[in-house]
């Protein structure tokens, strides 16, 4: 009786462990659905520096990756930013960070929502991220340059000032009075 005992209850742990492999391999088939969060996510993000002078794209997908979300990075950005080299993915924490991961699904790149719609890090011997929805960054009119613009030295007094107006300068108005950044006027493209 004993040894029937033995048998039963290895056979019962073969078929536990055979039943919860089936179910982990039915769980990882499974679709993942995106949350509310991870879905605002989806679409083209601006990545770029603290100071916004090196700027590339990212596009956020629903397509399942390794470990989370695909991404689509522009080809330049491994030039600006060495450490998105190897990100093939995304996934959001229950926190709110945002992990841009690797093929095998390891975190590369952290970033933390700042405010809605914007996300920063830090990568030691790159500096500060932003990471900012395409939508909400802002695109700016001819119509929004229009006015007196202060050109200055590092944060020093302004060397001299420069005028935008949205009326075309004549020929023959500006033709003979070019000195330096005294007042210039520049027409909107015309359409």
């Amino acid at each position: 009786m004993c040894a029937r005992g033995f048998r039963m209850g290895r056979i019962a742990m073969i078929g536990f462990a055979v039943a919860g492999g089936l179910c982990g391999v039915a769980l990882a088939q499974e679709p993942t659905s995106l949350s509310d969060v991870a879905n605002a996510m989806i679409g083209n993000w601006e990545f770029s520096n603290a100071d916004h002078d090196k700027i590339c794209r990212f596009a956020f997908r629903a397509d399942a990756a390794a470990g989370g979300y695909k991404i689509d990075i522009d080809r330049n950005c491994v030039n600006l930013f060495p450490s998105t080299k190897d990100v093939a993915g995304w996934t959001l924490d229950s926190f709110g960070s945002l992990r841009l991961l690797d093929v095998r699904g390891n975190a590369i790149i952290e970033l933390t929502e700042a405010e809605a719609g914007i996300f920063d890090g830090f990568q030691p011997g790159e500096g500060r991220y932003v990471l900012q929805s395409a939508a909400a960054t802002p695109v700016h009119t001819a119509e929004d340059m229009v006015g007196d613009w202060a050109i200055a030295r590092g944060a020093g007094k302004p060397i001299c000032v420069l005028t935008l107006a949205s009326n075309p300068a004549s020929a023959s108005a500006s033709a003979g009075r070019r000195r330096p950044c005294d007042t210039a006027r520049v027409s909107p493209p015309t359409r």
